[in-house]
């Protein structure tokens, strides 16, 4: 069963409502390669709109609203006991899912062409789009993959950007209770407990970046050449997020980046045992001379604070366990700055 439309060059884009077609491999793509395909058939996983081909006799454009195949359709299934993916699949109408590590890691893409970096993305995407996109991870992790506990992260890839997902890793967070002198919603706790005079959590905000009543971003309270990130109300997984506070949240670390004119590197967002604090917290990392470049912005006040803040957290007594990144690769790119233990470590 094909169905496919075919147009003049010259018309109107076709409607967004959905047309599922097979393509012969003699097909060749001419705006947006496929994102899987078999020994027989194309089974593109994204929404490709100009397609080049032996049917267009070199004088019509086939525009394919949807292409996939049955063996790739994501069906609406609860997850079951045993149930694997497939290695590649289009989750929704703008995000392909990949296995890239089965059971331990995953990637997710946005599916619309043109590609986008993440700040062109949530620059000229409408905000109801960026809204859709995370919400449907949030559906393909927490709904079908049915994840609590992973380690989620932003970052740029070759003209695009891709959300890594990490999970089914050895993590013990988070450490402290739920309400007990929250620093996202007590702004008068002590980031420094035993430190005198020690600095209350409100100090670290940067209200010249936050976005109240939706997200407030703040110095890292631990002193490491990054940001925080943390909505006003107190949640603790994204899927809690009304439309206007993830929005918010997101847009702030690529308002911030664009203001003070730093790259963009990374943004982290914890969940469950991946965790160092209840209250949903998204780390965005620069690097030192991006966070040079951005103290070189501020007030001398705001210097002050992060000098003052560096070496309380490098005084800051080290926890037992041994740090995740250390165990596993033999460095950690906090440093002195990291609040776990650094010591020698044998299998």
């Amino acid at each position: 069963m094909m169905g496919w439309k075919v147009k003049d060059e010259g018309e109107e884009r076709l409607s967004s409502s959905f047309t599922m077609a097979l393509l012969n491999t003699s097909t060749t793509f001419s705006a947006a390669p496929p994102y899987a395909c078999d020994a027989t058939t194309f089974a593109a996983l994204c929404s490709l709109h100009k397609v080049a081909g032996s049917l267009t006799h070199g004088r019509k454009q086939l525009v394919v609203l949807s292409v996939t195949s049955l063996e790739h359709v994501r069906k609406p299934l609860l997850p079951r006991a045993g149930f694997l993916s497939k290695p590649t699949a289009l989750v929704s109408e703008r995000v392909i899912c990949t296995d890239v590590q089965p059971g331990l890691k995953l990637e997710l893409k946005y599916a619309k062409p043109p590609a986008k970096d993440f700040v062109e993305f949530m620059e000229t995407m409408p905000k109801q789009e960026v809204v859709a996109f995370f919400r449907d991870i949030a559906a393909e992790l927490e709904g079908f993959r049915q994840l609590q506990d992973f380690h989620m992260k932003v970052r740029d890839g070759d003209g695009d950007f891709r959300v890594e997902v990490f999970f089914n890793e050895e993590r013990n967070g988070p450490d402290v209770a739920p309400y007990e002198d929250c620093i996202g919603c007590c702004p008068d706790t002590n980031l420094f407990v035993g430190q005198e005079p020690g600095m209350a959590s409100k100090d670290c905000i940067l209200e010249q970046f936050s976005l109240r009543p939706y997200a407030v971003c703040r110095l890292d309270a631990k002193g490491r050449t990054g940001f925080s990130i943390m909505p006003v109300r107190h949640v603790e997984r994204m899927s809690e997020l009304d439309d206007d506070e993830l929005y918010g949240m997101w847009s702030v670390a690529t308002r911030m980046l664009r203001q003070v004119g730093i790259p963009f590197i990374s943004l982290i967002l914890n969940h469950g045992r991946y965790r160092t604090l209840y209250h949903l917290n998204l780390k965005l990392w620069v690097g030192n001379k991006a966070h040079d470049k951005f103290l070189s912005t501020c007030n001398e006040e705001t210097r002050e604070l992060w000098n003052g803040l560096q070496k309380f957290a490098a005084n800051r007594p080290k926890k037992q366990q041994l740090c995740f990144f250390y165990r596993r690769d033999g460095t950690c790119r906090h440093g002195d700055f990291c609040s776990y233990s650094h010591g020698e470590y044998r299998n």
